[in-house]
């Protein structure tokens, strides 16, 4: 990802596993190439900031529209073609603000009352479907995130439809 600086792997029962440390034993983040074909993206996006536990929306949407471009380009890189499916989930949750208004995330906030978030599966027609947008694809999902912390549905997408951290 953009924000790691450098990375490690190793192989695994799943397969090649591509880790991002932040310290001694935290992991930031991880990619899994599991030998089915399928990729996993994990990062850790809770902080702490004056005993306030938060999620900052911003990072967390970051990711998630970085790691599917990322992962779509991999597929096409190794020459797979077809339909895809993009799962998204968010964990451990209960005990944090998510927070939704400027590009921190600190601006206004809302507790969350369940433990994680299963997005509905994102389906992907075509991967050789040079159109195909990453923002498109995800806005729904950006939008139930949203709402399941009781906003209308996410700030953060211009009227042309891109993803913009910095809108309001």
């Amino acid at each position: 990802m953009s924000d790691w600086g450098g990375g490690s792997s190793s192989f695994n029962y799943e397969g090649l596993a591509i880790y991002h440390g932040r310290g001694q034993d935290a992991l930031g983040g991880y990619v899994q190439v599991h030998r089915t074909g399928a990729i996993t993206a994990y990062r850790t996006a809770r902080i702490t900031i004056d005993d306030r536990k938060i999620i900052p929306s911003t990072t967390v949407g970051d990711f998630m529209i970085e790691a599917t471009i990322k992962m779509i380009e991999f597929a096409r890189l190794c020459g797979i073609a077809g339909s895809a499916v993009v799962n998204i989930g968010l964990r451990r949750l209960l005990g944090y603000e998510f927070g939704a208004r400027d590009r921190y995330g600190f601006d206004e906030s809302k507790l969350s009352e369940i433990d994680e978030i299963l997005m509905p599966e994102f389906w992907i027609g075509d991967l050789e479907d040079q159109d195909l947008s990453a923002d498109a694809l995800l806005q729904p999902g950006f939008d139930l995130l949203w709402q399941s912390f009781g906003w209308a549905e996410c700030p953060k997408f211009g009227a042309d439809g891109r993803w913009n951290p910095n809108l309001r």
